[in-house]
């Protein structure tokens, strides 16, 4: 099953036909595709809810790393600054 959105499309196009001789048959196909389509929905939402949290993760550490080496840049400053008072 393609979930890029040209894969669902064309899904689509060949699920959305109707023949209108054959009704019954088609109102019995439309629990089906509703699942179908819910499916395709719920993973892509998935998806994307496991790729914010990856972005998220990311970024508190890339945050965390800046902040320590800031932290670190910011201590060696202070430190030369009271040795050279010391001395």
């Amino acid at each position: 099953m393609k979930l890029d959105l040209e894969g669902i499309l064309e899904m689509w196009k060949k699920d959305c036909v109707i023949e209108e001789m054959n009704l019954d048959e088609e109102s019995r196909k439309t629990p089906s595709l509703h699942a179908k389509y819910l499916e395709i929905h719920s993973l892509t939402k998935l998806r994307m809810k496991k790729a914010e949290l990856d972005q998220k993760i990311l970024l508190k550490i890339n945050g965390y790393t800046i902040t320590a080496k800031w932290i670190r840049k910011l201590f060696r400053k202070k430190a030369g600054a009271l040795i050279r008072l010391m001395v």
